[in-house]
């Protein structure tokens, strides 16, 4: 039986491939990849934060596409954690 492919899902592991793409890329060519990091790693944190007060137009979009629905209480959790682990 073949399985459907879930959009969603497709979108989420395409989007995974190429931030991770994006940082070794970051990695390799920025002199201080782990300062820009740690301030990407605040910078979200507080996007997060701050999303969960207001409305964002550009983070509430990114999260409708990408976010989870288990996920809406600690928005960006995902992407949060995904920093902190290639920090």
């Amino acid at each position: 039986m073949k399985k459907q492919i879930d959009l969603f899902e497709l979108r989420r592991e395409v989007f995974h491939i190429l931030v991770g793409i994006g940082f070794v890329l970051i990695m390799l060519f920025l002199p201080w990849p782990r300062t820009f990091l740690f301030f990407v790693l605040i910078f979200g944190g507080f996007m997060s934060f701050l999303s969960t007060r207001i409305h964002l137009p550009l983070v509430g979009n990114c999260l409708c596409l990408f976010e989870r629905d288990c996920n809406r209480g600690f928005p960006g959790r995902g992407v949060l954690f995904f920093l902190l682990g290639v920090y």
